[in-house]
């Protein structure tokens, strides 16, 4: 359980900002988040037969933990953050381990997709990125500095 008293300002006044918002604030919330779980994830130095498996043996309990202690300071989805991360996880899996960069051409044009994202996140999430992107920063900001906050905490 995260201590509330052993938080900073800073990080008890983003926390409340992620509480108010609607449908639009929400996903943005949740594919920062998601962003900085897959990013902060371990991947796997060789390539692994089955992606999904070993994301779920090796990193979703512990995503998962970290979600539900986020969740109890604000309400968040942590079934929709956890599909996002994997997505983003993913992506940066085809980075490391795809030899052939044009495998990863995704549904769009070579040029507006030369890595490959859309094989990983739907276009309605990379256009809400696109459409808010002062907002991912914002949030990705704050939950790095919870998340850092958290980790010096002695449960």
């Amino acid at each position: 359980m995260i201590d509330l008293t052993k938080l900073s300002s800073k990080t008890m006044t983003f926390i409340s900002t992620l509480s108010v918002g609607g449908k639009s604030k929400r996903r943005c919330t949740s594919l920062a988040i998601a962003k900085v779980l897959a990013y902060n994830a371990i991947l796997p130095l060789d390539k692994v037969t089955d992606l999904s498996n070993y994301f779920n043996l090796t990193l979703k309990v512990e995503l998962s933990d970290k979600l539900f202690e986020i969740n109890e300071l604000v309400p968040i989805d942590i079934d929709a953050i956890l599909t996002l991360t994997y997505n983003l996880y993913t992506y940066r899996y085809n980075q490391l381990h795809t030899d052939d960069v044009f495998t990863l051409v995704g549904k769009t044009t070579p040029v507006e997709d030369f890595f490959g994202i859309t094989l990983s996140v739907n276009i309605d999430d990379l256009n809400t990125i696109k459409d808010n992107p002062l907002e991912i920063v914002s949030v990705v900001l704050g939950f790095k500095q919870l998340l850092t906050e958290c980790s010096n905490m002695e449960y």
